[in-house]
């Protein structure tokens, strides 16, 4: 099966809220998103 890319922009926003919740930890998108103008990491 495949996925979204909003299922795919969830999940990275979900691992970044983990690592900030578990590890006190900020983690940085490099994913260069295309076609989201309004879109913000």
């Amino acid at each position: 099966p495949s996925a979204t890319a909003s299922e795919v922009l969830a999940v990275i926003e979900r691992i970044k809220a983990v690592a900030r919740e578990t590890r006190g930890i900020e983690l940085e998108t490099e994913v260069k998103v295309l076609g989201e103008d309004e879109f913000t990491f």
